[in-house]
């Protein structure tokens, strides 16, 4: 299984910057893997927030990088 849009939503959006909201009965090592969010290519931005819940558990993540002509996505960690 991978990312479902019906799952992602705003929370927030302002000057460029969107808050999102994320769930899934995914594992969060699942939804860390490279390339789960490409399908939302043509929603993110670099700088983008995601709040996550998956698989009972709860997490930030900050979109890295987006190619919307390849349709990938890069998430990152908060340091």
């Amino acid at each position: 299984m991978a990312y479902a849009p019906k799952d992602l939503s705003v929370l927030a959006y302002t000057n460029g910057f969107t808050l999102w909201h994320y769930t899934t009965q995914h594992d969060l090592p699942q939804v860390d893997e490279p390339g789960y969010f490409d399908g939302a290519a043509d929603l993110v931005h670099v700088g983008d927030q995601i709040t996550i819940n998956a698989g009972g558990r709860n997490a930030i993540r900050f979109v890295e990088a987006v190619d919307s002509r390849a349709g990938t996505v890069r998430i990152g960690k908060p340091e």
